[in-house]
Formats: structure tokens, sequence, C-alpha cells
């Protein structure tokens, strides 16, 4: 559920730093004077159970977020990195240099809570305001969501490719060994921990490409399904959508 409020009035050690330190034509000022975000969580509150759950973190500040990662062509990890340490981008942020950052998964998260039709109307608002306001004159890099709907295509792809992975495992896992392919892929995700989220994709489809070949000549060799099978069921199903995606 969402708060009812998020806002943290800024310190005045916070208002001297950014003050002193942010220059008063700097483009992210002129972002903040132009755009105002608060209609995003009127946009987004029906994703949202109104009683039910912990306090959601700000889709406000998700939504900011995600416009510095796509006019500054960051990834998710990046612009969390980023806005650890950039006073500018916590000042565009509202955020307080003591405060604490969501985690790179939960702009994931987010974006998959909203779907890719209510994310899109989103951004749609987003850089209309921008352009009326004169702030998108190279268009954020975002050329009406383009980038926002291929930056959401991966990571979704991302995530979609390793719960398929996991369940395919855990599928095959009574007629085989798996463990050898568990830690390849344990391998592949702490090797690209740190790449772009394009690369991480590459390295998952061909590890996942690899994974659905194994299992079907695994698969052969069991022959048909006998029936009333249920284990057995369930690997060949899983096995038809590996293929799909």
């Amino acid at each position: 559920m969402l708060k009812a409020n998020y806002y943290t009035e800024p310190t005045e050690v916070d208002k001297l730093v950014f003050e002193k330190l942010i220059r008063a034509d700097h483009y992210l000022r002129r972002v903040k004077e132009g755009i105002d975000f608060e209609p995003v969580r009127e946009q987004v509150k029906g994703c949202y159970a109104p009683t039910m759950g912990r306090p959601a973190e700000d889709p406000v500040l998700r939504i900011k977020l995600e416009f510095l990662q796509f006019h500054y062509n960051l990834s998710d990890r990046e612009v969390i990195a980023e806005a650890q340490v950039k006073v500018a981008f916590r000042y565009f942020l509202d955020l307080s240099l003591e405060s604490q950052l969501p985690g790179a998964s939960l702009l994931a998260q987010f974006r998959a809570r909203l779907g890719w039709e209510r994310h899109q109307q989103v951004f749609d608002e987003v850089v209309r305001q921008a352009r009326a306001a004169g702030v998108v004159k190279d268009q954020l890099r975002l050329k009406d969501a383009t980038h926002v709907i291929a930056n959401i295509a991966v990571a979704s792809t991302i995530q979609l490719v390793a719960q398929m992975r996991d369940r395919l495992l855990a599928s095959v896992q009574p007629y085989a060994e798996i463990s050898q392919p568990q830690q390849k892929a344990h391998v592949i995700r702490e090797t690209t921990e740190e790449v772009k989220d394009a690369e991480r994709l590459l390295h998952r489809v061909n590890h996942w490409q690899e994974g659905v070949q194994w299992v079907e000549q695994g698969r052969e060799r069991l022959g048909e399904a006998a029936e009333g099978d249920k284990a057995r069921e369930r690997l060949d199903t899983d096995v038809a959508w590996a293929h799909k995606i």
C-alpha cells in the first residue's frame, strides 16, 4: 500500500550543500522546476492495495530514478550507484544526504507492477510536461518512450529467463542431476553483476538455450510419458514454454 505522505523536509545542511554545489542553471534544477511528478502517485495508485501490505517505496522516487536512467543512459544498478554519491541527483530526487535509496531490483519490480501500458502512460505524461517546459531538446533520449519500452523489455526478460530456468530445472530434477547447470547459472550471475543489462541478458539467453537443449536430449531418452505421470507432464509443459520463451 502507498503511504499518505513521502516528503521529508531537507535539513539546513542539505539546503546549504545543494545551494553551494548545484549551479543555478543545472539541468536537473530546470527539470525539477518544470515537471510536476506528483500526479504519478495518482496514476499508479490502482496498482497497490489500499490497506494491505507494508508501505511501498515512493512511486514518484522510482519514476524520477527512471527519468535519470533514460536521460543519462544508466542501468538500474548504475542509477542507484550514481544517486548514492551525486549531489545533483539527490537534490532532484528530494533526498537528503542521509536518505537511503531503494535496491536496484525494486525498479524492475516497480515496472512489472505497473505493466507496460500503464508505465508508458506515466512516461508519456512526464515527456509531455518536459517538452512544454523546454527541457527535452535532446528528447531525454526517450524518443516517445522507445527507450523506456526497450529497457523494460530487457529487465523483464532477464527476470523471465531466470524464473523459467529455475522452473525447468525443478521439473527435470526427478530425472537428472541438476547441480552442474545450477552452478553455471550461479557463476553467470556473479560474473555479470556489474555489466550492462543487455550484456547480462545475452549471457543468460545463451545459457538458457544450452539448458533447454540439454533437457530436450534427456527427455528424448525417457521416451513417452506414462499416463498419470504428473512429474513428467509438468516437465513436458515446461519444455514447451521454454521453447516459446
